[in-house]
């Protein structure tokens, strides 16, 4: 599982009188409806200049998105599949038997046993 970050500024604007609203509403309810969080609300400080920049408030939103299972760990569920769907001659077929077959069939039906096994491998986390 991986964890991204973004960084979104706070930022206000006077609406009617003394009353502030969010001026980023909408980007931050579309991230938040996306399956981001708020981890923390921090500062950032203002720039040294002439004249100087105040500190920025921001969110740093995060969000754990499971990682994509690595194409050698796909291959080698798709050949255990390939293994037990077909009908070998011996019970137990060798390693060689079975990568020999597994070459030997057609792009589409290689291709099929790798989605099936990128979905379990998926929906295993």
């Amino acid at each position: 599982m991986t964890e991204s970050f973004k960084i979104v500024p706070v930022m206000y604007e006077r609406t009617l009188g003394s009353v502030y609203d969010l001026k980023n509403m909408d980007t931050l309810e579309t991230l938040l409806s996306d399956g981001w969080h708020v981890a923390r609300a921090d500062a950032l400080p203002g720039g040294a200049g002439d004249p100087a920049l105040p500190p920025t408030l921001v969110y740093i939103l995060t969000r754990d998105r499971m990682s994509a299972p690595d194409n050698d760990a796909v291959e080698r569920a798709a050949v255990a599949m390939f293994r037990l769907d077909t009908n070998w001659a011996s019970d137990d077929p060798t390693d060689a038997e079975v990568a020999d077959w597994w070459d030997k069939q057609p792009a589409t039906v290689r291709d099929g046993y790798l989605r099936r096994a990128r979905a379990a491998l998926e929906a295993a986390r």
